[in-house]
């Protein structure tokens, strides 16, 4: 909807590392969702952010990839979308390791719906539970690692 609406020129998706054993060929990773769901919804053009490192597994490997990738190109904003929960911890990343790369490109970070749950009933579901206790979890955590985090590139 952002993309439809004129908020941003194009689309990338980071690449996540796909599963050491994969037992059935028809399960799709998050980066295949989520091509699936631009081309359902009319945008049949965006691009794939490659790994530095066999694919993210992390905020952080994502901000990681993102900072290399727009290193060398003409890109002065980018816009993360993901699901409202998570928007806050995702520019936090994003925004500390553009910041110590020394990137000087303008950050935004924008909610996503959720077709299961959002901000006034995430409480009902047993996924919305766990994925905001988890999120408020990880949050702490990047917060406290934020001096550590040369020691997070190399793992």
């Amino acid at each position: 909807e952002y993309y439809k609406d004129g908020y941003a020129k194009s689309i990338y998706l980071t690449s996540p590392r796909s599963p050491t054993v994969k037992k059935y060929d028809f399960l799709l990773d998050q980066s295949q969702i989520a091509s699936k769901i631009l081309l359902l919804n009319g945008v049949s053009s965006f691009g794939i952010i490659p790994s530095t490192k066999g694919g993210a597994t992390s905020t952080i490997d994502e901000a990681i990839d993102a900072s290399a990738y727009f290193r060398d190109r003409d890109v002065s904003r980018i816009v993360i979308v993901s699901d409202s929960f998570h928007t806050r911890r995702a520019f936090y990343a994003f925004e500390k390791i553009f910041k110590k790369e020394g990137l000087d490109i303008a950050i935004e970070a924008l909610p996503a719906k959720n077709a299961i749950y959002d901000e006034s009933n995430w409480w009902v579901s047993e996924v919305g539970i766990t994925d905001y206790v988890l999120e408020s979890i990880k949050t702490i955590l990047y917060l406290f690692i934020e001096k550590n985090i040369s020691v997070i590139e190399e793992n």
